[in-house]
């Protein structure tokens, strides 16, 4: 099946799905279809999803290039604002076989109805979003989105800014459990394949085997607890890293010599596996910021002993505080 959109003012779904009251709607199926549009002048959506339960969309295209663009832009977009799936809530949805072609393929909105269930239990399972029209990003998340137990796996985020954007200052409530894995984002011009600045925080983040380089690093800012594995970024320039607190743990990830990492207030307690000379991460760090527990210099190890690596000058017969991983503090000389 093939729709051709033919919008006469901003802001018109192709397919919209929702209930005029403020109500769950639940089990949703659209499939095997493709959305796509001869205008370019005006703001459009392909699909919007509206407090919806066990829904499923699968199979269905948008676009192609240069067909689902147009409106005013709305930033990090400065060329248009036209979405290809709008999700606005609930919970327990599932996309997959998804190609979406937009100056946004992938907007995910606050929940009207309920604002702390934007988005449950969702799985984005075979991906391919093409940013049209310059600068967008593949997905972006609104501020004060409630996120909980949300995966995006195989699948690939190309063109345009960013990956995935998620900038926000203003949320009261946490998201926990987002799950980016086996995704490649490439071609991204300015802006990173992850980036992730929240107000409240977002408490478990795992990023599992996304490859990049022309895609960008990741950016992170109020992310606490998250799991690199099987990270690589191959670029031999830009920002790998930009983190600055939680904790992070880094396992057989790899970061290419002449890149650099900003580590913000983490220390680096555990480093495994070094690469050599110019290679700004190990195999296997473990990292977290430190507290009144937690002072000094990198903490490492050494023969399987932990040890603080600290520099300064220390008299004959001084006492000297060493600072413990854990614990009461203790004396030595």
């Amino acid at each position: 099946t093939i729709l051709n959109f033919v919008p006469t003012a901003d802001g018109k779904a192709c397919l919209k799905v929702g209930l005029t009251t403020a109500t769950v709607i639940s089990l949703v199926r659209i499939n095997n279809l493709r959305i796509t549009s001869s205008n370019t002048t005006f703001q459009k959506i392909g699909i919007q999803i509206t407090d919806g339960s066990e829904t499923i969309v699968e199979d269905v295209v948008i676009g192609p290039s240069a067909s689902w663009i147009g409106g005013t832009p709305v930033a990090p977009s400065t060329t248009g604002s036209s979405i290809g799936i709008k999700v606005r809530g609930r919970e327990f949805g599932t996309f997959r076989n998804i190609m979406s072609a937009a100056n946004f393929p992938l907007w995910i909105a606050v929940n009207p109805n309920a604002a702390t269930i934007s988005i449950d239990h969702h799985n984005f399972d075979g991906f391919y979003f093409i940013v049209q029209g310059g600068d967008g990003p593949s997905v972006y998340v609104e501020p004060n989105v409630v996120l909980t137990n949300t995966v995006f796996q195989n699948g690939g985020w190309v063109s345009g800014s960013h990956g995935l954007y998620w900038v926000d200052t203003t949320s009261a409530a946490a998201s926990l459990g987002l799950t980016i894995r086996n995704v490649r984002p490439e071609q991204l011009v300015g802006g990173q394949a992850i980036r992730i600045s929240k107000n409240s925080l977002l408490f478990g983040l795992n990023i599992e085997n996304v490859i990049t380089g022309s895609g960008g690093g990741v950016y992170l800012r109020n992310v606490s607890f998250t799991t690199f594995t099987g990270f690589q970024y191959n670029s031999g320039s830009g920002v790998a890293l930009d983190l600055d607190s939680g904790t992070v743990d880094w396992k057989e990830s790899f970061v290419q010599t002449g890149a650099t990492v900003s580590l913000g207030t983490l220390r680096r307690v555990r480093r495994e596996g070094f690469f050599g000379a110019g290679y700004p991460m190990a195999l296997n760090e473990f990292m977290f910021a430190p507290s009144a527990l937690t002072t000094g210099g990198e903490l490492v190890s050494l023969l399987d002993v932990f040890q603080w690596a600290g520099t300064g000058t220390l008299a004959s017969w001084a006492p000297v505080a060493i600072t413990p991983r854990q614990g009461s503090l203790v004396q030595g000389r």
